[in-house]
């Protein structure tokens, strides 16, 4: 106890201590960068904080983005094939059936026997003839000129009078021979809205010819049966036609001609489809020229026909 006492009679009894000046220095640098290096520490640990988030958030961004895009480019490509697809589709559906009851009938410009006006008038129109040189080149030339302005349709050069020659004749009428291949082109292709048995009158030239504007056109001619139950829809088709050339063309179509209703009539297969018609192009005393001059104005009216549908 005394021990204890003396010491802190000694402590009370000695100076003061003051620290010298360079001490006092010296420490205050030596703490200040001590909390310099914490701040420091405490600074870094915040922004290591804040940058693992940012980078996390970015790399989640960047991976729903990328989900996103695969996803929009996904549809993208969806609707190019479906478009695709489509288009595909509408070229291989044609529009259009072109066919050829009396195939075989020809034109005196394209029978070399028939040189002279008097073998001319000796031989009847439905005797002019020919296996090739027929108006299946004028159905050939409405198929590609329909094909030209991308309207896409059916050519069936089907030799119908080849066919009757070789079997008997009597036993057979040619458009029930025709309407099979038309059946058949119906059932395949259900996008077929217009039908055309093309053929051509055996009526003179003054009657089948016009002279527009320098050039010779063959006359068209609109026939419809009225023993077809499709008659009425019919008959407003060849009008429409009648009417669409009439205007731009005057008297290049010689009208519609109506067949009565019979049971002798034939109903020249209209009964199958709406807007069905027998094409009366020229006649035996026009030339193919002629003739293909008009087809390209047919095909013209169409193509405004199914514009405006």
């Amino acid at each position: 106890m005394q021990k204890d006492k003396d010491m802190f009679d000694l402590i009370k009894e000695t100076y003061e201590l003051e620290p010298t000046e360079e001490f006092v220095k010296s420490t205050h640098i030596k703490i200040k960068e001590s909390a310099r290096k914490l701040n420091r520490r405490k600074l870094l640990n915040r922004v290591s904080i804040v940058t693992s988030g940012f980078v996390i958030s970015a790399i989640a961004i960047f991976f729903i983005a990328i989900f996103i895009n695969k996803n929009i480019m996904n549809n993208h490509q969806v609707s190019i094939y479906n478009s695709a697809s489509a288009s595909a589709q509408n070229k291989q559906e044609p529009l259009i059936y072109i066919y050829h009851t009396n195939n075989n009938q020809s034109f005196y410009s394209e029978l070399e026997e028939m040189s002279s006006t008097k073998e001319r008038i000796e031989m009847n129109s439905t005797q002019v003839t020919h296996p090739s040189n027929n108006i299946t080149l004028v159905g050939k030339r409405f198929s590609e000129s329909l094909e030209k302005k991308n309207i896409n349709n059916v050519y069936d050069n089907t030799d119908i009078m080849g066919i009757m020659k070789n079997e008997n004749p009597n036993n057979y009428d040619p458009y029930m021979l025709s309407r099979k291949t038309l059946q058949e082109a119906l059932r395949k292709y259900n996008r077929i809205r217009m039908v055309f048995d093309v053929q051509r009158d055996g009526s003179d030239r003054v009657t089948t010819t016009l002279n527009m504007k320098g050039n010779k056109y063959a006359k068209i001619q609109f026939v419809v049966s009225k023993t077809s139950y499709r008659y009425d829809k019919n008959l407003k088709f060849a009008e429409h036609l009648h009417n669409e050339i009439e205007k731009k063309y005057p008297d290049l179509s010689r009208g519609v001609v109506v067949k009565p209703d019979s049971h002798k009539q034939s109903t020249y297969n209209q009964e199958l489809l709406d807007q069905s018609v027998l094409l009366q192009i020229g006649g035996v005393e026009n030339t193919l020229e002629e003739e293909y001059r008009t087809i390209d104005i047919l095909t013209e009216t169409i193509e405004k026909i199914l514009n405006n549908n």
